[in-house]
């Protein structure tokens, strides 16, 4: 990694690495999407397509009972 000096980064960039790195230590790690106790985005698919395909079979059902 190169060295930085005074003349490559201001102070107030300094501060602001500083700030951002202390920001990721504190903040609790966010895998995305939906708030699902942090499952992360493979689970939160799984969920959607168990939800989806259930409401497709409902849906399903109610178009195959007016016949």
């Amino acid at each position: 990694m190169p060295q930085f000096n005074e003349r490559t980064l201001s102070n107030r960039d300094l501060n602001d690495i500083i700030r951002y790195v202390n920001v990721l230590q504190t903040r609790p790690a966010n895998t995305g999407g939906i708030a699902s106790e942090g499952l992360g985005p493979v689970a939160e698919g799984l969920i959607a397509w168990v939800f989806g395909m259930g409401a497709l079979l409902v849906v399903v059902r109610l178009i195959g009972s007016d016949a």
